[in-house]
């Protein structure tokens, strides 16, 4: 009997959240089975699988036709047509990754075959239902659906939505506490609000909004508390009430990476980095140069006479350029429709490399033309200085550059 072009179930897996799996020409020689986005290898007619958590799938042909089992239990069929219920049409999350400093993942349309999903505005090629995505470091990011929502699991950690509409204007709450002879601090923006947000020495904690209570280094139970509404607010660690510092607003410390294009460049994809970000030993890098600017600079000349500008949003520093935010000037750069608007053209498509990985001093990549781009700084200005098959001919043409302009 031949096979239906495609079947979609949904089922969940223990505590890894809900997952998709489909398979195409199912019963066929010509089957092909995917869970989560990703395909499945398997030999064709294979009607067994190992899923998430270990779970034994088996896809059965019954009367009234194709049944997927889980441990057993047959799982709901799924219209990919309709999605999940309820489904955000903007999901958003900031993480960390060591080494890389803060990083946001944006998704419109979770679950369904118009899904798109944004890594620091830069858009991720995937089929559509895809669920698991390789992030900076080669980390792990992977969207699952629990009883409170969507998550995205970063290397096993589950992050809680994050809301880009936080209050900039209210200041942080700043705490200092010891435990076990170890200094340690909790800063909260947005207190009590739903777009609250915990760090815990420089990592967010992963709670929903409107959490006052959460574990802390070594075991601490740590409580947010206001002393009655519109009050103060109060970080009682194991009960005794911590340090209030001054409010950091303008604290720097943190490290952010973006990747941008530059329309005055072809299209190319530039990269800008910024170490200590809003302190005093702040600094800046565009595709690893140094940009020579006063300390606490906030706005740039980048390529192609871009006007760079960091605004710290919350705990998050975000980059706008002509004015508008990463992700508008990126679509409209690449002629995509901007933010929130739906689209039938195909993505940008990323470096050959992963999205995070670092390209040498003076290179770019240029994602329409498929080649990797050298550039100088000379006067305060990014000349474009030629195309490259390879990242390291680029660098050399670079260095060659450089080394004739005596700098």
């Amino acid at each position: 009997r031949r096979g239906m072009t495609s079947l979609w179930w949904k089922f969940s897996s223990g505590g890894s959240g809900v997952h998709l799996i489909r398979v195409t020409h199912v019963g066929t020689d010509q089957q092909e089975v995917w869970i989560d986005g990703s395909p499945v290898q398997a030999p064709p007619g294979t009607t067994t699988f190992t899923g998430p958590a270990a779970t034994l799938l088996e896809l059965m042909h019954t009367d009234s036709g194709w049944i997927l089992t889980v441990d057993g239990n047959a799982a709901e069929s799924y219209n990919p047509d309709i999605g999940p219920v309820d489904n955000p049409a903007v999901a958003w999350w900031k993480f960390t990754v060591a080494g890389l400093g803060v990083h946001h993942l944006r998704v419109t349309d979770i679950g369904t075959p118009a899904q798109a999903v944004f890594l620091d505005g830069a858009p991720l090629d995937a089929p559509p239902g895809t669920m698991t995505f390789t992030g900076p470091a080669a980390s792990l990011l992977e969207l699952q659906h629990r009883d409170i929502g969507w998550v995205l699991s970063v290397d096993g950690k589950a992050v809680h939505q994050h809301n880009p509409n936080v209050d900039i204007r209210d200041p942080l709450h700043v705490w200092n506490f010891t435990v076990g002879g170890a200094m340690h601090e909790v800063r909260v923006a947005n207190i009590g609000a739903e777009a609250q947000e915990i760090h815990l020495d420089g990592e967010m904690v992963p709670a929903p909004p409107g959490t006052v209570m959460f574990t802390g280094p070594g075991a601490a139970l740590l409580q947010l508390q206001q002393d009655g509404p519109g009050g103060a607010w109060t970080l009682l660690v194991d009960g005794e009430p911590a340090l209030e510092a001054a409010a950091a607003t303008g604290a720097g410390g943190g490290e952010a990476a973006w990747t941008f294009l530059s329309p005055a460049c072809g299209d190319m994809s530039h990269q800008m980095r910024v170490l200590n970000i809003g302190g005093s030993g702040q600094q800046v890098y565009i595709d690893g140069s140094l940009l020579d600017a006063p300390p606490g600079s906030t706005t740039f000349t980048g390529p192609g006479g871009l006007l760079l500008e960091l605004r710290r949003q919350g705990h998050a520093w975000a980059l706008f350029l002509d004015g508008l935010n990463l992700e508008d000037h990126n679509a409209a750069a690449s002629g995509r429709p901007p933010t929130g608007t739906a689209t039938s053209g195909a993505p940008l498509p990323p470096p050959p490399s992963a999205a995070s990985a670092a390209l040498p001093q003076g290179v770019s990549w240029d994602p329409e033309e498929g080649a990797y781009k050298a550039n100088l700084r000379m006067g305060g200005k990014f000349r474009c200085l030629g195309s490259f098959a390879t990242a390291e001919e680029a660098h050399a043409r670079y260095m060659q550059a450089k080394a004739e302009a005596g700098s």
